[in-house]
């Protein structure tokens, strides 16, 4: 099975049980599911098309795509994808990411191959020459961009790009214009750079000189020094030139380039150059940094090759030219200088004096013309190319014609004209006939064009009348491309094309007509598969997809191949499209072909399909299986079977079998039974050498069975003598297939008798067992001359000390008893061995601490020596003197090393045995940074900056890291985008500073930021986040307020300015007119719109404008602001602070009660009385200049009023309520019945 679809069955995990997924699969539809994770889809080795459409994705997660190398086309429209971020797939040619959430192009993959990309629908279609930027990203194999060929103008867009644009988008840097794109693609990699550059020099310049065929290209990296620093030493550079494809990508070092000149060679042509710079400062090397260059070009015909061969001469390519290191002694020059020769040059005599040779001038040589190709395919409807490597100094007015070949006499009538050269033609391949697709273009007029949607009919007539006589062929769609159905021929085609925009309405429909009615198109196929399983017994299915009219009996073969290219007929299966595979094309490929036939008599051209594999072996199993012979003493038992599964292996495997039984006496004892003559030991029963099953049974008389052992070998105990022994057993092939389970049934008389014994005397090695056969039990003193007693005693075998010993039971049972001589007693002690050590590892206890342990061996241990080294990346171990014991603690100079244990065994008489190392350990770094929390300070209101402030741990070992191993704090923003059951965040590409700025698109969202600490080892820690409450709108304010108008009584006059503070609601205009030299202001009755026509009694006046807002307040604060206002009249009760001193905290001490009486004329501040005093009025004042009350942004509780520069008091109530009412009331009074300057009524004070 080659094709797998489950669309539609609410998978979740691709590792689920169920799920048949195998490596021979080609085409998966995995579309309309739950998955969002790809665990399981690496195993899909061979897949071609790929369907991962409405899913759950929601990235990143693509990892385990990169097994899938042959993919080809991939689907993950409709998902949540945010970017494109995945392995590189070096054949994928159809990548559809339409209706995802993509808003970046940070991490595309490398897509050598691709040709038709597709994001629709997604936030990135905002971004300025999206199509361009995907030019650069993918190649020159890029042909269709959102179901669309290339525009002319985004190409030429993408050509005025560097060549490293592609790397530097990948890397998350925003596109910008072509004409900026040189400076900010070098300030986005010098961002990068910047840590690691020399200290004390800066990076002004970094450039490779555009690369010809043979000629010099020179990188030019610029360091100047910062006058600030003083590094001490000069700059090295070290270089390593790569070659890479045609886009920046898969570079390779070129050996030997190592030097700031580089000369392509012609395999270079068309591909990129990369150098690599090392900055090198003393002793120290730094990371490289990098220069990219364009495609190399061919070389001019105006360059003279070859200028090394000039033999004696010695030349350098410096900033200025050629240098030559002049040594020869003398110089001839034989030969015409032109274009194309070589230069001979000749050198005699000693050492001297240097002397030159001068040529004529260089000479163009005759114009010629080569390697003259036609590009392009060669079908009805496409563009085809004629192009060809000319020579011949610089190219003119060269002439081109086209012919086109009679093909009846198949001549051809050849005109040149233009500068007198050698000219060479080409032949195309035969034009074909074009397909059965039609597309409709139309221009849109009147706004900006969206997805305009095309609905495809049939008409009998010529002319477009109206909805009559159309009959639907489609849909409305969005794609403008048609395949024309076999139902349209002989009719013509009318195309609706209804323009739509952006916000969803349509515009009037647009018809189109064909200009002839569809023809039938020659028999043709336009697909042709096989599928079924490649293995003897199954079926293959023949399939193929048939275009051209009506079908008729199209002609169908299958062969087989030794090689591809050797069919031989299967004649017995022609004319079906089912093959079942026999045993006879094993290790053979199979192809089918089809020659389309028409109803009408007329073939097209065959196509034929080949097998991708060769035809496997069946399962192996037996289907028979029986013992022959008669169960008599001396007969022999033969087996029978019928095996089936491809070629029967010739050896004691799962194909084959053989049972013996030998005849035996008691006085002739040969051994046990031996089933399938493969035993070499006389101590165990073994059915199969393979990875056969086994199963064990002991048939009781009853017919009860009793399972004995699983496995290959069978150990008889007494238990078996007499009894019948039952095993069920499957063949096995040797590549591992099973068969079917097959059973035998035997009766063994095995005995097995085991030996017991105690050893000492050191370690123990091969010892051998002698056993004997006696008629009568000998005595003790008896057992040590056994040996030598030949009369009554015979020697039945030897065995290895531990292997078992076995005799065979004959007709007339005899009871034999087995004996074993005893060993003897040495005489001298045991010394014990010299001291080892095995096993030696390294534990980790902790972050820091680490235990080293090993098996000691040779007698007893006395004062072993313990030590610890570090190892290096490169292999370099080094001793940590002072560490000598079993438990170590890390130490700073330990990170980035790995740790070995030593142990050198000593004994207790100090006999030291050899050292014994451990196997490293893991690298030894520090803890990883944490972020315990962030917090955001400032206000989630419009205008505002918000500051993440990250927490640190407060553990010492966090304190370490963070105070030594931090290398940078990363910021990322975010804003909220609510769904219908959950709140998600978008990323905020250009947010990545510690401060954001709210601004008036925010408001309604949410907002997060995200904060990722790395260290100095490139390691990242868990990200940390911080989320704002609802953004709020701003204070509102008008900027840039100005009147606009001349001065004259009779004009008109009008007010601009510039609103921020949420959306603006009605605010108020009030107009004003103030004398010269007089502050003060009367306000204009009635004059509350922006536009104000003067009129006589404005002679003489300033006009003076305040916007008021409408700015409502919480509806509970104007309801009572509203009552009050409507008495005109009331008192509020407040606390006045005596005390001043800037010394004491506000608010706290000497507070003491006060009557805040307003009403329409004025206000006045009353101090209660008491059982000993009467009230007194501290301060009392009209609304009149320069009265205002000040407001305190850090205090919400406290107010003061300012009747003049005398008289003034500080308020505080209980809570900010009453005070917003205070300020209301007075603010209303003020303005309802006074004619107040409002500019300066209210000031608030930080």
């Amino acid at each position: 099975m080659k094709r797998l679809d489950l669309r539609g069955h609410k998978i979740r995990s691709l590792t689920s049980s169920g799920l048949n997924l195998s490596q021979n699969l080609e085409f998966v539809y995995l579309r309309d599911n739950l998955l969002s994770t790809l665990d399981g889809i690496e195993v899909l080795k061979r897949v071609k098309v790929l369907d991962l459409s409405f899913n759950d994705f929601k990235g990143p997660g693509f990892e385990p795509l990169e097994n899938c190398k042959a993919l080809q086309f991939l689907s993950v429209a409709q998902n949540k994808l945010k970017s494109l971020s995945m392995a590189s797939q070096p054949r994928l040619q159809v990548l559809a990411a339409s209706k995802n959430k993509i808003s970046t192009l940070k991490g595309f993959p490398c897509l050598p191959a691709l040709e038709h990309l597709r994001v629709e629908e997604n936030p990135i279609l905002k971004m300025s020459h999206l199509e361009a930027a995907s030019i650069l990203l993918v190649g020159p194999t890029l042909k269709k961009f959102n179901d669309r060929d290339l525009s002319r103008e985004e190409i030429a867009i993408a050509k005025r790009y560097p060549s490293h644009t592609a790397l530097c988008i990948r890397g998350g840097w925003e596109l910008c214009r072509p004409e900026q794109a040189v400076d900010s693609t070098f300030k986005f990699l010098l961002e990068q750079w910047k840590e690691q550059l020399p200290s004390g020099y800066l990076l002004k310049h970094a450039s490779v000189d555009h690369p010809f065929e043979e000629d010099a290209c020179c990188c030019h990296f610029e360091f100047v020094r910062d006058v600030t620093e003083d590094s001490g030493s000069a700059l090295d550079l070290k270089y390593q030139w790569f070659i890479g494809d045609r886009t920046p990508s898969n570079f390779t070092a070129i050996s030997g380039a190592c030097k700031e000149i580089y000369f392509p060679k012609n395999d270079d042509i068309g591909r990129i150059l990369k150098v690599e710079c090392t900055p090198i400062l003393g002793d120290t090397e730094y990371p490289t940094i990098f220069a990219i260059s364009s495609p190399v070009s061919p070389v001019h015909a105006s360059q003279i090759h070859d200028m090394q061969s000039m033999k004696g001469i010695t030349a350098e390519l410096g900033r200025e030219g050629w240098h030559w290191n002049p040594k020869v002694m003398k110089i001839d020059v034989r030969g015409e200088l032109v274009e194309g020769n070589t230069i001979k040059v000749t050198e005699e005599g000693a050492k001297g004096e240097p002397q030159y040779a001068i040529t004529d001038y260089v000479k163009a040589a005759p114009p010629s013309v080569t390697d003259v190709q036609v590009t392009g395919d060669v079908v009805e409807g496409n563009t085809i190319r004629g192009i060809g490597k000319y020579f011949g100094g610089k190219e003119g007015p060269s002439t081109f014609e086209w012919l086109r070949e009679d093909k009846d006499t198949g001549e051809f009538t050849l005109v040149l004209t233009g500068q007198e050269g050698k000219s060479m033609s080409v032949v195309s391949q035969t034009v074909k006939q074009g397909g059965s697709k039609v597309t409709v273009t139309g221009i849109v007029t009147g706004g900006m064009e969206a997805s305009s949607r095309v609905q495809w009919f049939k008409t009998s007539s010529s002319t477009f009348e109206g909805e009559n006589g159309r009959e639907p062929l489609s849909t409305s769609k969005i794609a403008k491309g048609f395949r024309i159905p076999l139902g349209a021929v002989g009719k013509y085609i009318v195309a609706k094309f209804t323009p739509m925009t952006p916000d969803g309405e349509a515009g009037e429909p647009a018809y189109v007509i064909s200009d002839t009615v569809v023809e039938t198109l020659p028999p043709s196929l336009n697909f042709l598969s096989i599928t079924g399983d490649y293995s003897e017994g199954g079926v293959l299915t023949a399939s193929y997809g048939y275009i051209g009219g009506h079908e008729g009996k199209s002609i169908y073969n299958w062969y087989l191949h030794e090689v591809e290219n050797d069919p031989v007929l299967i004649p017995e299966v022609s004319g079906l499209l089912q093959y079942r595979v026999p045993k006879d094309a094993i290790g053979k490929f199979i192809s089918f072909t089809c020659t389309p036939v028409r109803n009408d008599g007329i073939a097209g051209e065959p196509r034929t399909c080949i097998g991708q594999e060769r035809v496997r072996p069946g399962n192996p199993r037996l289907l028979s299986l029986q013992i022959n012979g008669t169960a008599i003493e001396g007969t022999t038992l033969n087996v029978e079977k019928k095996y089936w599964g491809g070629e029967e292996e010739s050896q004691f495997t799962a194909g084959s079998g053989l049972v013996q039984m030998f005849p035996v006496s008691p006085s002739e004892m040969t051994g046990p039974v031996v089933l399938l003559s493969s035993l070499n030991k006389l101590d165990q029963l073994c059915l199969v050498e393979g990875d056969c099953l086994y199963e064990w049974f002991r048939v009781k008389g009853n017919g009860l069975r009793e399972k004995l052992h699983v496995g290959e070998f069978l150990d008889l105990t007494f238990n078996e003598v007499g009894e019948c022994v039952e095993l069920v057993y499957t063949p096995v092939r040797a590549d591992g297939m099973k068969g079917s389970p097959k059973t035998l049934v035997l009766i063994l008389l095995l005995l097995e008798v085991v030996p017991e014994k105690r050893y000492f005397g050191g370690q123990e090695g091969a010892g051998k067992y002698i056993w004997f056969r006696t008629k009568n039990k000998p005595h003790e003193p008896a057992l040590m001359e056994l040996a030598n007693n030949c009369e009554n005693v015979d020697i039945r075998g030897q065995t290895i000390c531990g292997d078992l010993f076995s005799i065979v039971l004959g007709a007339d049972t005899v009871r034999w008893e087995m004996w074993k001589a005893f060993g003897v007693i040495c005489e001298s002690p045991v010394i014990p061995a010299v001291p080892a050590v095995s096993n030696v590892c390294v534990k980790k206890l902790s972050s820091s601490t680490y235990y080293g342990e090993g098996e000691y061996f040779g007698g007893y241990e006395g004062a072993s020596l313990f030590s610890w080294y570090r190892q290096s990346d490169d292999g370099t171990v080094l001793l940590i003197e002072g560490a000598n014991c079993k438990t170590y603690e890390v130490t700073d100079e330990d990170y980035n090393y790995r740790l070995l244990f030593g142990y050198t065994p000593v004994r207790s008489d100090s006999v030291v045995g050899e050292l014994r190392l451990s196997e490293p350990s893991d690298v030894i770094l520090p803890e990883l940074p944490r972020i315990e929390m962030l917090a955001l300070t400032g206000k989630a209101v419009e205008g505002e900056v918000l500051t993440a402030l990250e927490v640190i741990p407060k553990s010492e070992n966090q304190q370490l890291v963070w105070g030594q191993y931090k290398k940078e704090v990363k910021y990322q923003w975010f804003f909220s985008s609510e769904t219908e059951n959950e709140k998600s965040f978008e990323l905020f590409p250009s947010q990545r500073s510690c401060s954001y700025k709210v601004r008036f698109e925010d408001i309604g969202h949410y907002l997060r930021c995200e904060c990722i600490v790395t260290d100095v080892f490139g390691r990242s820690s868990e990200p940390a986040y911080a989320e704002t409450s609802s953004v709020l709108p701003g204070v509102p304010r008008m900027d840039k307020l100005e009147i606009e108008g001349r001065g004259f009584h009779t004009n008109l006059y009008a007010v601009r300015g510039v609103y921020s503070g949420g959306k603006e609601g009605k605010s108020r205009i009030q107009w004003l007119r103030s004398m010269v030299g007089s502050p003060d202001l009367i306000s204009i009755p009635g004059e509350t719109g922006r536009m104000y026509e003067a009129n006589v009694d404005d002679v003489g006046y300033r006009f003076i404008v305040i916007n008021v807002f409408h700015l409502l307040a919480e509806p509970d604060v104007h309801k009572e602001v509203k009552q009050k206002l409507d008495l005109g009249s009331v008192k509020f009760e407040a606390l006045c602070d005596k005390d001043r001193s800037a010394k004491r905290v506000p608010g706290m001490g000497s507070l003491e009660r006060r009557i805040l009486e307003v009403n329409r004329k004025r206000v006045k501040v009353v101090k209660p009385g008491s059982k000993t005093s009467f009230p007194t009025t501290e301060i009392r004042g009209s609304y009149a200049p320069p009265f205002h009350v000040e407001l305190f942004r850090n205090d919400q509780h406290r107010l003061r009023i300012v009747v003049d520069s005398e008289n003034e008091v500080d308020l505080m109530v209980q809570t900010r309520h009453l005070r917003d009412v205070i300020v209301l009331v007075i603010q209303g009074l003020a303005q309802r019945f006074n004619s107040t300057s409002l500019n300066t009524l209210l000031k608030i004070e930080a």
